[in-house]
């Protein structure tokens, strides 16, 4: 765990888990990780989108977190190994 403090600090780890495909001492942190990244996400969507397309977009990530999982995998372990994806 102290090698890859890093990786906590900066709420990285759901990236680690997913690049190693593998657990670690750590890995519980993966879940914190993502709760973070979603609230420093929704901050900016929120503040910069304006008001009259804020249900779209609401819409619009809904339906990505529903149908995008796979695709979201697929482009993690592409830029990972730099290989070719189809999706």
């Amino acid at each position: 765990m102290r090698a890859n403090w890093w990786v906590n600090a900066l709420y990285l780890m759901n990236f680690k888990v997913a690049l190693d495909k593998a657990w670690n001492g750590s890995s519980h942190f993966w879940t914190l990780a993502v709760e973070e990244q979603f609230y420093l996400l929704w901050f900016f969507v929120v503040i910069l989108i304006p008001r009259r397309f804020l249900f779209a977009v609401i819409i619009f990530f809904l339906a990505a977190g529903l149908c995008g999982a796979d695709w979201l995998q697929c482009w993690v372990e592409a830029l990972s190994k730099m290989c070719y994806c189809p999706v």
